[in-house]
């Protein structure tokens, strides 16, 4: 009896100690993100970077991007109307669409479910490329992206696909759409640090009644269906000038419950993990990896001065 009561209160103790490590996981997680204390996240949207092939003798799958996928052999992508675009070849000789870092915002993810264990998380996006000698290679990343967090331990009840948007603008109109059907309150949306400050600066303009008149270009040019997700009426002045307003202010209305974060999946990964910290340190010193930057770096600025999309005169 004295032995079962010892085996007891040792199983006793670990529970609790494995309790307090998730309690101080949680707590230092909430800080990366910015959450309050004792705030969980109720969603989690692991934006889309990009898809790579992956060759294991003769077969070929995909697999969201890693950093090392990613070499300085691209331009800058204009937003287009048909949401397009380019296949590109890595310096390892695979093909991939998009950008590197894609593996680390579903580890992130994955990380956040693991700590956060009554959160649910989406994956996002269609990325249609253009015609090219590879017809096969797959739009659906939401897909991808899902397979590749149930490898990582994810529950497959746990993932929700959001398969319709092509750009980061429209995954982030629909991500806050889902998160008003399913009573959300309290987002989170991963990605790379890269592309943090230019996240938190769309999710800055497109909640904000007034700020929004930022985004009228972009908003003109996305597709009917999100104009009318937001509510948005555009219309052509005289004078060639873009006129947004809204007949239907609900999407704003709603947004009055919500609050989202953007966090950093390399800090999420880094946190007490001394591989992430190296491999994240010398990513960031790569030549792709600063264009990448000086890209993104042009694109907020072009949000600021609200001239985002604004298609060039001939």
């Amino acid at each position: 009896m004295k032995k079962r009561e010892q085996f007891g209160a040792t199983e006793s103790l670990e529970s609790e100690d494995k309790e307090n490590e998730l309690e101080r996981k949680k707590a230092e997680y909430r800080k990366i993100i910015g959450l309050p204390e004792g705030e969980n996240p109720d969603l989690v949207l692991v934006l889309d970077a990009g898809i790579a092939e992956r060759r294991v003798g003769d077969e070929v799958r995909f697999s969201p991007t890693s950093y090392e996928d990613e070499t300085g052999n691209f331009s800058e992508q204009a937003v287009s109307d048909s949401a397009k675009y380019n296949l590109r070849e890595t310096s390892r000789g695979n093909l991939l669409v998009g950008a590197g870092g894609g593996k680390a915002r579903a580890l992130a993810g994955r990380n956040l479910l693991e700590v956060f264990q009554k959160t649910d998380i989406v994956t996002d996006s269609r990325y249609p490329v253009r015609e090219s000698n590879h017809p096969e290679f797959p739009a659906d990343h939401s897909q991808i992206y899902k397979d590749y967090l149930e490898e990582k331990g994810i529950e497959g009840n746990r993932i929700e696909e959001e398969k319709e948007s092509t750009t980061t603008f429209e995954g982030l109109i629909n991500f806050l759409i889902m998160a008003m059907e399913n009573n959300s309150q309290h987002l989170v949306v991963v990605t790379n640090d890269y592309h943090l400050p230019r996240t938190e600066k769309i999710l800055e303009l497109l909640t904000d009644q007034e700020k929004i008149q930022k985004l009228k270009y972009i908003i003109e040019r996305m597709p009917k269906e999100y104009q009318d997700k937001l509510g948005a009426k555009i219309e052509q002045g005289d004078n060639g000038e873009v006129n947004l307003s809204f007949g239907d202010k609900s999407f704003f209305e709603k947004l009055k419950a919500i609050s989202a974060h953007v966090a950093s999946a390399e800090a999420i990964l880094a946190y007490e993990n001394s591989h992430y910290q190296a491999l994240f340190a010398k990513a960031k010193e790569t030549d792709a990896y600063k264009k990448r930057v000086t890209l993104e770096e042009k694109g907020i600025l072009q949000l600021e001065e609200g001239i985002y999309g604004r298609q060039r005169k001939e």
